[in-house]
C-alpha cells in the first residue's frame, strides 16, 4: 500500500537530543544533581505529559525539595532557555520534509504543555497536520489510543502511514497497529529507510 502520511516524533527526531541531556544541563544550572532532578521528574512525568500537571507545578516541587534559592520565574526562564539550546530543531530533516511531494506529514508527540508552547513559538509544528500532542489530548505513547486518534484525525489506515520515533517501545506499539515504523538513529539512516519505503 502506498505511503500517504508520515508521522514524526519531535523530541529526539525533529528536535535536539534525548530529553535526559536537557535535564542534566538544567540540573547543573539549578545547582542540583542530575540524578535527583531526573528521578523527581520521572515521578511526575506521566501527569505532565498528559497535561494533568505543568512544568510550573514541577518547578515549585523541585524548588521546595532541593531548597533552590533562585526564584520560580527565574527557574522557568532558565528552563526555557536551556530547552531551546539543547533541543535545537533538526534543520536538515525539516528541509527534507518541506521537499516532499504528495505525502502528508503529521506529528505524534509526548510533550509537556510548556515545551509545546516553546515549539509552537519557534515553528516546530508548522505544516504538520494532524499534530497530536499528548498534553492536549491527555494520551501518551506507547498507548494505542494516541495512535488511533492520529489515524482518526487524518482519515487514513495505519498501513498507509509511516511512524518515526527514537524510542523502540513506541515504534513497536505503532508497528503492532499496522503502521510502517522506523526507529530513528540519525538523519542518514532515516532517509535511507524512507527510500526503502518508496519515499
Amino acid at each position: 500500500m502506498a505511503v500517504k502520511m508520515i508521522f514524526f516524533d519531535v523530541g529526539g527526531v525533529l528536535s535536539g537530543t534525548h530529553i535526559e541531556v536537557f535535564l542534566t544541563e538544567v540540573a547543573g544550572r539549578f545547582g542540583v544533581s542530575a540524578e535527583g532532578l531526573i528521578g523527581l521528574r520521572q515521578l511526575h512525568h506521566r501527569e505532565m505529559v498528559t497535561g494533568k500537571s505543568s512544568v510550573d507545578d514541577f518547578i515549585i516541587i523541585l524548588k521546595t525539595k532541593f531548597s533552590i534559592s533562585i526564584s520560580k520565574d527565574e527557574m522557568l526562564r532558565i528552563w526555557k532557555d536551556t530547552y531551546i539550546e539543547c533541543m535545537r530543531l533538526n534543520d536538515e530533516l525539516y528541509r527534507f520534509i518541506r521537499s516532499l511531494k504528495g505525502i502528508r506529514v503529521g506529528i505524534i508527540s509526548d510533550v509537556y504543555a510548556y515545551h509545546a508552547k516553546i515549539n509552537k513559538e519557534r515553528g516546530a509544528y508548522a505544516g504538520f497536520d494532524p499534530c497530536v500532542l499528548s498534553c492536549d489530548v491527555h494520551l501518551s505513547k506507547p498507548g494505542k489510543d494516541i495512535f488511533l486518534l492520529a489515524l482518526k484525525n487524518c482519515g487514513l489506515k495505519a498501513e498507509e502511514c509511516i511512524f518515526i520515533d527514537d524510542k523502540e517501545k513506541n515504534v513497536l506499539a505503532a508497528n503492532n497497529l499496522g503502521f510502517k515504523s522506523i526507529l530513528f538513529k540519525d538523519n542518514k539512516q532515516l532517509l535511507a529507510d524512507l527510500k526503502k519505503e518508496g519515499v
